[in-house]
């Protein structure tokens, strides 16, 4: 996860660590996709949750 602004769409190489999809969302939408058990992995719940406490 990424906070950014100003920023623009590149190169699409993968990290190894990387999901087979990337996809843009708000964060009412990645709030929304977390209650609904569409994100369920570590990592990604650990970085949305940190931002939404800061």
């Amino acid at each position: 996860m990424f906070h950014g602004t100003d920023i623009a769409l590149g190169s699409n190489a993968p990290d190894i660590d990387e999901a087979e999809k990337v996809a843009w969302f708000t964060l009412s939408e990645a709030q929304e996709l977390m209650r609904s058990g569409q994100i369920v992995d570590g990592p990604s719940l650990t970085a949305i949750g940190y931002f939404l406490a800061m």
